[in-house]
């Protein structure tokens, strides 16, 4: 089972580039959505009318003005790798 968490603790403190600047010392390249590695591993999108429930929560916070941090938890090989790429797909797409 997929659980979005949403937290507004960022947006307390000083500013964008100061929140980035603190995630940083976790961050992995080959995580990102267009990397050569999640090239290299084929990695995958949601089938048609599959997670249609959570997806559409996610674009609702993606499309959302308010600055919040979206947390996506669940055991391993739930499928939070592929959702999330799925909507990093999408929105790459849109532009």
């Amino acid at each position: 089972m997929l659980i979005i968490y949403y937290t507004a603790y960022l947006e307390r403190l000083h500013s964008t580039a100061h929140n980035i600047d603190l995630l940083r010392p976790d961050f992995i390249q080959d995580s990102l959505y267009n990397s050569a590695r999640r090239w290299e591993e084929h990695a995958v999108t949601c089938q048609p009318k599959t997670r249609d429930k959570i997806l559409g929560e996610l674009r609702a916070w993606a499309d959302s003005i308010t600055p919040l941090v979206c947390w996506l938890s669940g055991p391993a090989g739930t499928g939070k790798t592929t959702v999330a790429h799925t909507i990093a797909k999408e929105y790459d797409q849109r532009g």
